[in-house]
């Protein structure tokens, strides 16, 4: 006798979904997590490598673009196969 599985996936798209840069801020820098707050960006806390960090989430224009910063801060994980650009003029025109 065979049993026959059956699944359903339920799944919501977010049409409103956009890239996002994390910008690093410091814990004892209020002023600059009231700013991000104030202009609509979320501040949130991100465990990396066991440790709390503090983020802004901006949104960026292109995928393009929130890869090319966030390389900048090295936040992106290491073995994502992600090539380098060769100038800064290319993250610029992003």
């Amino acid at each position: 006798m065979t049993q026959k599985n059956s699944t359903n996936t339920h799944v919501t798209i977010n049409p409103n979904h956009r890239p996002m840069i994390y910008y690093p801020i410091d814990d004892d820098d209020y002023e600059s997590a009231d700013f991000y707050k104030n202009n609509g960006c979320a501040v949130r806390k991100i465990t990396l490598n066991g440790k709390p960090h503090r983020f802004a989430l901006v949104p960026a224009q292109t995928q393009k673009q929130a890869d090319c910063i966030n390389r900048e801060f090295s936040y992106l994980p290491q073995k994502m196969d992600i090539k380098t650009p060769t100038s800064n003029d290319q993250c610029q025109n992003a």
